[in-house]
């Protein structure tokens, strides 16, 4: 797999993937496909996604944009998290 990872990155580098076609060419399901691009990212690798697929950035103006709205979808994760906590701690034991 870890061949298959590093031609993914260089091919994100020349086109956009959906996450349905970044599937079909790893030949998993878009789970493991999603679980691919986290690994990735963790690794180090800057992909991202514009909502037109999955694309290594060239400029920074891609890169922030992406990161931007990464950042705004975790706060708000975390905002509902909170509340759920505050609901959680109302249960009964």
């Amino acid at each position: 797999m870890e061949l298959i990872q590093t031609a993914l990155v260089e091919f994100l580098k020349e086109r956009k993937l959906t996450r349905t076609q970044l599937a079909g060419c790893l030949g998993v399901d878009d789970r493991t496909a999603r679980k691919t691009i986290e690994k990735l990212r963790r690794e180090g690798h800057l992909i991202v996604n514009n909502g037109e697929g999955y694309f290594i950035p060239t400029t920074k103006s891609e890169a922030k944009e992406f990161m931007t709205n990464y950042y705004l979808h975790f706060r708000s994760m975390a905002a509902t998290l909170e509340i759920m906590i505050a609901e959680f701690d109302k249960l009964e034991e």
